[in-house]
């Protein structure tokens, strides 16, 4: 909720980057209704990395946040996004296989905290597949 107060006290101070934003997810909502591919969708992972009106906001309310998201990008060297008001961050993978290393990767930055995650919940990290006939989930881990 905090994030969505933050956002509308900016008022119009970022409005033409929002607009950029939703111009970018309009534009690859228009390419995924036509049939993008999983290659396409993974190569356009950093549009969709940038494409939430909320980071600024979110990071600006837990700057260690951004610096988590900027930690997985350097380690998994892809873009890394945020998902609404930053509960979930994610990396998109060409497989399945690729996500679960990459989560086994994050995990062991984590253990030996190269990671250092915000606050004190629990950490989850999930490998997935977007949804899709015959699409499932792969268990993650959670501490």
């Amino acid at each position: 909720a905090e994030a969505f107060k933050r956002l509308d006290a900016d008022g119009g101070a970022a409005l033409s980057d929002r607009r950029s934003t939703r111009l970018t997810s309009e534009h690859l909502a228009q390419e995924l209704g036509g049939g993008l591919s999983g290659a396409d969708l993974v190569a356009r992972a950093g549009v969709l990395a940038i494409a939430n009106d909320l980071v600024p906001a979110t990071a600006a309310l837990l700057p260690e946040l951004r610096m988590l998201r900027r930690g997985l990008a350097r380690l998994l060297a892809r873009p890394v996004g945020q998902s609404g008001s930053g509960p979930t961050l994610w990396a998109l993978y060409p497989s399945p296989r690729a996500a679960e290393e990459a989560a086994a990767t994050v995990w062991t930055a984590v253990d030996d905290a190269r990671l250092v995650t915000p606050g004190n919940a629990g950490l989850t990290i999930h490998a997935t597949t977007i949804a899709g006939p015959g699409s499932a989930s792969t268990p993650g881990r959670n501490p």
